[in-house]
């Protein structure tokens, strides 16, 4: 699956409905956690941080100046 921030908002649709397949689960929250576009999807932060917990994905906060 190719993510980008032309299809991100279908591709978390995707999810939502239930037809995403637990490694492009793991894509799309990496991805969101990459670009920091997650606040654009509030319901999904338990996700990402029970992926982060489990070691499936990484964060690395961007420095605030």
């Amino acid at each position: 699956m190719i993510i980008s921030n032309m299809n991100i908002s279908d591709i978390v649709d995707e999810y939502h409905n239930g037809t995403m397949s637990p490694i492009n689960a793991v894509h799309m929250i990496q991805y969101l956690l990459d670009t920091d576009q997650l606040p654009r999807y509030p319901e999904l932060y338990e996700l990402a941080d029970r992926y982060v917990l489990e070691g499936l994905c990484y964060y690395v906060p961007s420095e605030v100046v």
